[in-house]
C-alpha cells in the first residue's frame, strides 16, 4: 500500500523561485474577477493574475468551450511537421487590427521572453541575409526588463540580475529610460522632454556607429516594473523617424502592455507608429495558455526566403493547439469595439477617481497609465511599510488583491472587470490610503 503523504508535506519537494517566502493560499476556482481558496475566501484579483496577464478573467465558457473541442481532437501536433489551420485563424486575428504594414505572425513558444528573443535574432537575420553581418549590437533603455531568456535579459540594467553580467552577450548599449515623471527637467514640457530622450537615443547611435546597430528594443509603454508610465509627447513619432534615418529596426515589446490592455488591440497604436517587430506574450492567451507572438513584416520573410530559407528560432512547443484556440476565443473577446470601450472607461474611472480624491495629498505624485493598467505614484518616509499596510489592509479588510511596491501602487484588474467592481475597489483603498497615511511622514517637507 502506498503511503499517502499530507498535502502540505508535498511542498517540500518543490523548488520554489522564493524558497524562504511563506506559501501562498491555494485557489479552489476563479470566476472572472474573483478567486475562491481552500480556506473560503472570496478575493477580487486586481493584479490579473499577479502578472496581469489574464485579460478575461477565470473560467471564461468561450475558451473553456473551444480547449475541450480541441482536445477531443488532438491534444497537440508539431507546427515544424504539420499544418494547423488553427494558428493560421489566429495569425489573421493579429494581423487584421495590426498597424498597417505589420502583416506577418510567428509563434515562437511558450512566454514573452521567447518572443523577444525570436524579434531579436530574426533582426540580426535579416541583417546577415542583407551582408549586413557586422549590425549585431542592440540599444534599448536602462532599468527595463523583457523577459528571463539569455538575449532577453541582457538587455535588462536592473541591478538584482547584475550578478548574471557575466554570462549575457555583451551586444547591448543602452540609453536612459524614458521617464517623463522620473528624468523631465523643472518646467521641462512632455514634447521637450520627449525631443531630448529621442536625441539620447540618436546620440547613441552615431557614437556605437549606425552601420554596427541592427535593432532599438523597448516597451511600448513601461511596465509594472516602473508602474505603467506612458511615453510623453510625439517620442514615438520622434523615434521611428531616427530608427528610419539610420536604417535600424524597431522592436517594441508589447508583452505587458498588448493585445487590448491599453484601450487599444496594440498599444502602439495610441503613438501613431509602425514598429518592425512587435513582440506579444501574456495578453495572447491571457493564461488560458503558454504562447507567444512576433508579429512583423512580409518584406522580412521575403529576405529570408531569398536567403538561408528558415528562421533559426524553434521550440517544441510553439504554436501549441491548445493554447492557439484558447488564444483565438480571447482575442475575438479582448480586440472587440466592446470590451476595448469598457477598458477605456476602466482607465477613465481609475484615474479621475485617484486624482479627485487622492491629488491634494502630501503623498501624491501623479496617476499614470494606459486602459485596464494604471498607477499612482506616491512618496513618503518609510514607503515600503506603507506599501505593506496598503497591501496588507485591503486584503485583509477588503478581500482586494493588489500590488503596492516602490514609488507605486498598480491597478491592473482583468479587462472585463465591471466598472462597479472598479468604483467599488478604488473607494476602498482611497479610504486604506487616508487611514494609513496618518502613520508616515512625507519625504519633503513641503510638497513640490
Amino acid at each position: 500500500m502506498v503511503k499517502q503523504i499530507p498535502e502540505i508535506e508535498n511542498f517540500k519537494y518543490l523548488l520554489r523561485r522564493y524558497p524562504s517566502s511563506p506559501l501562498g493560499p491555494k485557489i479552489r476556482k476563479i470566476r472572472g474577477s474573483h478567486l475562491y481558496t481552500d480556506s473560503g475566501e472570496k478575493l477580487i484579483d486586481f493584479t490579473a493574475g499577479y502578472s496581469a496577464c489574464m485579460a478575461v478573467g477565470g473560467s471564461n465558457r468561450s475558451v473553456k468551450s473551444a480547449i475541450k473541442s480541441q482536445m477531443r481532437a488532438y491534444s497537440f501536433v508539431s507546427a515544424l511537421a504539420f499544418s494547423n489551420c488553427k494558428a493560421a485563424e489566429l495569425a489573421e486575428l493579429l494581423v487584421r487590427n495590426a498597424p498597417a504594414g505589420l502583416d506577418r505572425v510567428m509563434f515562437p513558444g511558450c512566454s514573452g521572453s521567447e518572443a523577444i528573443e525570436a524579434a531579436m535574432r530574426m533582426s540580426y537575420q535579416v541583417r546577415v541575409e542583407q551582408g549586413q553581418v557586422g549590425r549585431s549590437l542592440f540599444i534599448t533603455r536602462s532599468n527595463a526588463y523583457h523577459g528571463i531568456t539569455a538575449m532577453a535579459l541582457s538587455l535588462t540594467s536592473t541591478p538584482v540580475y547584475n550578478f548574471f553580467r557575466p554570462l549575457q552577450a555583451k551586444n547591448v548599449v543602452f540609453v536612459p529610460q524614458h521617464n517623463y515623471f522620473e528624468k523631465a527637467e523643472l518646467s521641462e514640457s512632455e514634447n521637450e522632454y520627449a525631443a531630448r530622450s529621442a536625441r539620447e537615443l540618436e546620440e547613441a547611435i552615431i557614437a556605437t556607429g549606425p552601420e554596427k546597430v541592427t535593432a532599438f528594443v523597448a516597451e511600448t509603454m513601461l511596465g509594472q516594473l516602473q508602474g505603467n508610465v506612458t511615453p510623453s509627447g510625439n517620442y514615438w513619432f520622434l523615434v521611428r523617424e531616427i530608427c528610419d534615418r539610420y536604417g535600424i529596426h524597431l522592436i517594441l515589446d508589447e508583452v505587458y502592455c498588448g493585445l487590448g490592455r491599453s484601450g487599444k488591440v496594440y498599444c502602439c497604436e495610441w503613438d501613431g507608429i509602425t514598429p518592425d517587430f512587435v513582440a506579444q506574450g501574456k495578453q495572447l492567451s491571457a493564461g488560458y495558455g503558454p504562447i507567444s507572438a512576433v508579429v512583423t513584416k512580409s518584406e522580412f520573410e521575403e529576405v529570408i526566403k531569398a536567403g538561408q530559407n528558415r528562421i533559426f528560432f524553434a521550440s517544441t512547443y510553439e504554436a501549441h493547439p491548445l493554447a492557439v484556440v484558447a488564444a483565438i476565443e480571447v482575442q475575438k473577446i479582448v480586440q472587440s469595439d466592446e470590451m476595448l470601450e469598457h477598458v477605456n472607461l476602466g482607465n477613465t474611472l481609475m484615474k479621475s477617481q485617484l486624482t479627485e480624491a487622492l491629488g491634494n495629498h502630501a503623498f501624491f505624485r501623479n496617476v499614470r497609465g494606459r486602459g485596464m493598467l494604471v498607477s499612482l505614484e506616491y512618496d513618503c518616509l518609510e514607503r515600503d511599510l506603507f506599501n505593506q499596510d496598503l497591501e496588507r489592509s485591503m486584503r485583509d479588510k477588503h478581500s482586494v488583491l493588489l500590488s503596492a511596491n516602490y514609488h507605486r501602487t498598480n491597478f491592473t484588474p482583468p479587462s472585463t472587470t465591471s466598472l462597479r467592481d472598479i468604483e467599488r475597489v478604488i473607494t476602498q483603498y482611497v479610504e486604506t490610503f487616508l487611514k494609513y497615511s496618518l502613520k508616515y511622514r512625507p519625504r519633503d517637507p513641503v510638497r513640490p
